[in-house]
């Protein structure tokens, strides 16, 4: 029933938020246990095999695969292991459909990590023998076996080899190959219909939509979708936030704005969020835009709109919103208290805006690391950054424990936004409290109820959760606190 239930169209819950107690759980099944902690690199034919057929009988483990990076360094180095030893062994491999289930849950897996696990030269030569079999093989009129498809799709996608148009697509390989050629070319179509709302002129964000282009963030194949649609009003009363102007209230088909909507995951959420919303979205990338609407159109939705647009150019949209969402998206301008401003100035009045910004202190370890190994300039190619990825994590250095144990290391375009993004700036409570000053905004609280019990557990006051002071203070006691962001609401009154 869990399968059913997490990996649904429609589940309630994302796939990559509950992985690491999935895979919690399935690490207390002594079979899968065994086998991934045994398992040992360059074994025989008949030991990966019965490690092969002792996986499978895990169906929640096989489905985990196939929809998120699976956060847990010990099974990645099962998985890159025994896709090393299938890569050598694929020509003697049995022909039975235990292999062929794990071999297309394996190529979905590191399709969906966007191949960040590590390689070695003799990998490298025999991916490059194998391709060149496949070619032979279809130019002699035969079509290559689907363990031969399967075993290349793992290590990179369909779509960059050049015979992936003339294989026969068979029960087999239909989902890797739906996965990595239909939907990629299938984005490709798209990209070429999103309009956009004029040419980027800022060089910050040129750089920063030349890297989104490159790495769209993040591939994703499920969402989080609530069980029923809510209103404004009970969207407040959930979040337990303070509102000054009670109008906004009222609004019962609000026009909402997510400005750097990236790969979607954003926009659908608040699309499936509210009743009756008119739902606008943009972003810098016109690959991450792609990806969102071919997700859109996949679960059905109607009520998102997308625009390749810089926040920058916003008044020429010449719209207003009810509500805009920018959660991570403003750290990474050039300037980003003039960013918030264009957002500011498309806020009707009344209404609301959900800022995310990082946190100077939270993510000190990041900026020493960035700051020490001048990570934006010297390393940018994905072979750069696996070799990097590697490095650190045989390191074991307590400073980087938070790092390592990040959702976000587990796959290319999420590593390279966590240690490569090539603009980042990081602020403190109190040059939050100046921009709110500046912009005329009203500071509603923070989004995140389990840190907002844990902050009135040691402070009573009612008026404190909504004291920025008290907050700072706060966070300089627990310098981890808002090691995502800070998240939080804000308000205009006229």
């Amino acid at each position: 029933g869990l399968c059913e239930y997490f990996f649904k169209t429609r589940s309630p819950v994302r796939p990559s938020d509950i992985a690491p107690a999935i895979i919690s759980l399935l690490k207390r099944e002594s079979l899968l246990n065994k086998t991934i902690g045994s398992y040992k690199r360059k074994t025989s034919i008949r030991h990966l095999n019965c490690a092969v057929s002792n996986i499978t009988k895990s169906r929640l483990f096989i489905k985990l695969m196939a929809f998120c990076p699976i956060p847990d360094f010990e099974i990645e180095e099962f998985l890159a292991n025994i896709r090393s030893d299938i890569l050598s062994n694929v020509l003697n491999l049995a022909n039975s459909q235990e292999i062929l289930t794990f071999q297309s849950a394996l190529a979905l897996q590191c399709f969906v990590g966007e191949y960040i696990y590590k390689t070695n030269r003799c990998d490298e030569l025999k991916v490059q023998e194998l391709e060149l079999l496949v070619q032979n093989t279809i130019e002699e009129g035969r079509q290559p076996s689907s363990q031969l498809v399967l075993c290349l799709a793992s290590f990179k996608a369909l779509s960059e080899y050049g015979w992936c148009g003339l294989i026969k697509v068979t029960c087999d390989i239909e989902k890797v190959f739906t996965t990595q050629v239909h939907e990629p070319l299938e984005e490709k179509i798209i990209r070429e219909e999103i309009p956009e709302l004029g040419k980027i002129k800022n060089n910050v964000s040129s750089i920063v939509r030349h890297q989104y282009e490159a790495n769209p963030y993040p591939r994703w194949v499920n969402l989080a979708f609530p069980l029923k649609k809510t209103s404004i009003t009970k969207m407040v009363q959930e979040l337990n936030i303070k509102i000054f102007d009670f109008n906004i209230m009222q609004v019962e088909s609000p026009k909402i704005l997510v400005a750097g909507c990236g790969t979607g995951q954003h926009a659908l959420e608040v699309a499936a969020r509210f009743d009756n919303a008119q739902i606008s979205a943009i972003d810098l990338s016109f690959a991450s835009l792609a990806y969102a609407k071919r997700k859109t159109k996949e679960l059905g939705f109607k009520n998102v709109e997308y625009l390749q647009a810089d926040i920058l150019e916003l008044k020429k949209l010449n719209q207003k919103f009810d509500i805009i969402e920018s959660f991570g998206v403003l750290h990474h301008m050039e300037n980003p208290l003039a960013g918030w401003k264009e957002l500011t100035q498309c806020l009707k009045p009344s209404g609301l805006i959900g800022i995310g910004l990082y946190s100077e202190l939270a993510r000190k370890p990041i900026a020493d690391l960035r700051g020490n190994t001048g990570l934006t300039d010297t390393i940018s190619s994905k072979e750069s950054m696996r070799s990097f990825r590697q490095e650190l994590k045989e390191l074991k250095d307590k400073k980087f424990e938070k790092i390592l144990s990040s959702g976000d290391f587990f796959s290319l375009s999420t590593f390279r936004d966590l240690l490569f993004h090539v603009q980042e700036h990081r602020f403190t409570i109190p040059q939050i409290k100046q921009y709110l000053s500046i912009l005329q905004l009203h500071f509603c609280g923070f989004e995140n109820n389990d840190l907002v019990k844990s902050f009135k557990s040691i402070h009573y006051n009612t008026e404190d959760p909504f004291n920025l002071d008290v907050w700072h203070a706060f966070e300089r006691a627990n310098p981890e606190v808002f090691s995502g962001m800070y998240q939080f609401w804000c308000q205009k009154l006229n």
